[in-house]
Formats: C-alpha cells, structure tokens, sequence
C-alpha cells in the first residue's frame, strides 16, 4: 500500500491539510520553507501523487487528448507531426501531459467519442476532422472543451482554427498562371475534408478569373497520401500527348512528392517538362529533390495556438466561439518553371 497524506503530514510535522496543499498547489499559499520540508518528506517516503485522485478533488487532470483521424497508414503523417509539435511545446509551457487518440479516417468517428470524452483529460485539440455536424453535436452535448484544427464552421459555440484554404489555393494557382501556364491540373485529398473542397475551390476560382477551362480531366480525385500522388500523376500521363497539363497544383506536399517520384521514373522532368506546387511546407518539401515549391501553413504554429485556446476554455478565461486564421506563404523552390513548348 502506497504512502498517505497522514504519514507524510506526520514525518514532515505539518497538518495533512498543509500536505494537501503543497501536492495540489493550493488552494492555500504554503511558505517555501514548509513546502520544503513537505516535499523533502516524499523524496524520502518515496510518495508520488496518485493523478486520477488529484484530478477528481481539482476536476482537472492537466491533460489534453489530441485527435488525429488520418492513422490508417503506418508511415508517420508529417503535417500532423508538425502541427503536433507546436502542441506539444505549447503543453510543455504551460505544465500539460498529451494523450494521443488515433484513429482511422474511414470509420465512424462517432464511435470514438466515448473514448475521447472518458474522463482521462481536460479537453481536446481536434486535428483535421472529417465534415461530420454530428460529431460537433455530441461534443457539445458531452461539455468537453474542444477546439478544431483544419476545420472551420460558423457556429457560435465552436472554436476552430485553420488557413484560408480558397486564397491560398487561388494564390498557387494564380503563381503557376504567371509563370505562363494555361493547362493546370489538380490533385485533390480525402473527400471527406473540408480542406479539399475549399482548395478545389480556390483552384477553380484562379481558373475562372484567368480566363482558362476548368476540365474535369485535370480534376483528379484521391487521398491526403503520398501513393495517391504517384497514381494520380500516372493517370495523367495516361492522357494523350497534346491533351496533358504542363502543371500540376497538388493538395498537399505529401501528394507532390508521390508525383515527383513517378514523373521520375517515367523521364518526365520536373520543372523542365511538367511544373508542381504542393501545399503545407512539410519537413520534406525542402529536402527532396528537386525542391518543392509549395503554399507553406505555419503549421508548429497552428498546434501551439489551439492548445492556447483550448486551455483558455477549460481555465474558463474565454468562452468558445474563437474564429482565427493563420496566414499562408508562398515558398518558391525549384519544382516550377515556364511551360515547355508543344
């Protein structure tokens, strides 16, 4: 049996009350001397506070969940990785554990929700959560703080946080445009993401305001991976000679860097005869070769600020409802040039 309060309180000679308030931090002010003398007293006893206990006198555990619903693929997800690692030195800061949830995309999310919301933390940062009203609803009805990343929603009680999709897809349609491109294809992510509605959108709008046709052709469906670059870019070079693009805007960098490595092994040169954009700035985008241009997300960023509004939630310093947008860069690398001539 573990050490109690009442045995600490009597090796250290305070009150078990004092013992309680050293543990928990407060609610009383103890002198530095007497915590001293408290915590000297658990080194020796060996006593390590009992979490599940502090969290139900405090009704708080200190600790976040963090949902991502893209595990279906054993190679790490390197936007995720990111926005994971502003949230963890933003949990850091502030004294906060994590704990991760997992799970596929393709399931039924609302299954999860009783794990999510078990009691083993504080709130949750939600991390590219398919388009699922229902889900938000449960949520609400649960009272679990909770903020969005890459999810944005007009709903008054609901904290998101995320980029201008549509702009930031226009502007890397717009710079492929300015290069002198008139053919531009598209590879889309998960359709079930708001994310890859709105750069599909975006992409139409560029079209659109330039005067170019937007072919149905050129608009290729598929998943937030990398091997759903490589298919796509192989299907397109499945179409005829003349009837190819001479760019390709894809949805995220990890769909890019599947189309350099098939456009690679089919002597098609990148930027020399077909250009790429990409969208996020992962680690990788800079390190491949050639270089991928992309539409950088300030994505360290992104996970530190939805930790900062989740905890502001759950310390009730501000209500839910937070709308922000984070800005998008343009990263010009070496995947983009003037279209070839044909």
């Amino acid at each position: 049996m573990g050490v109690t309060i009442r045995e600490l309180a009597e090796a250290s000679g305070v009150a078990p009350s004092t013992v309680s308030y050293v543990i928990n931090n407060g609610p009383r002010r103890i002198s530095a001397r007497t915590r001293a003398r408290v915590e000297e007293a658990m080194r020796r006893l060996n006593y390590t506070p009992n979490a599940l206990a502090r969290g139900l006198v405090q009704k708080r555990i200190h600790t976040i969940g963090v949902v991502f619903t893209h595990y279906d693929h054993l190679v790490p997800n390197l936007y995720f990785m990111t926005v994971l690692q502003g949230i963890l030195g933003a949990t850091m800061e502030r004294n906060q554990n994590v704990l991760l949830f997992t799970d596929n995309l393709e399931c039924d999310v609302t299954k999860n929700l009783i794990r999510w919301c078990d009691g083993r933390c504080d709130g949750l940062v939600i991390v590219a959560l398919p388009h699922n009203p229902t889900v938000i609803d449960e949520l609400l009805a649960r009272e679990v703080p909770f903020v969005l990343v890459n999810y944005m929603t007009d709903r008054k009680d609901v904290t998101c946080i995320d980029v201008d999709n549509v702009s930031a897809a226009r502007r890397a349609v717009n710079y492929l445009i300015e290069m002198g491109h008139k053919k531009i294809a598209i590879f889309c992510g998960h359709d079930s993401t708001d994310s890859t509605h709105e750069r599909l959108t975006g992409y139409c709008q560029a079209l659109m305001e330039a005067g170019l046709p937007i072919c149905e052709k050129w608009i290729f469906p598929g998943k937030y991976f990398e091997e759903f670059g490589y298919h796509q870019a192989e299907r397109l070079l499945a179409l005829p000679q003349a009837e190819r693009p001479t760019a390709v805007f894809c949805s995220n960098d990890e769909l890019a860097i599947g189309a350099l490595k098939a456009f690679a092994e089919h002597g098609v040169k990148v930027p020399e005869e077909i250009s790429l954009i990409g969208f996020d700035d992962i680690i990788t985008a800079s390190t491949i070769q050639p270089p991928l241009t992309t539409m950088r997300q300030p994505l360290v960023e992104i996970g530190a600020r939805a930790t900062e509004l989740l905890l502001e939630q759950i310390e009730h310093k501000r209500a839910p409802g937070i709308k922000e947008l984070m800005p998008t860069e343009l990263v010009i690398r070496g995947t983009v040039a003037e279209p070839p001539c044909r």
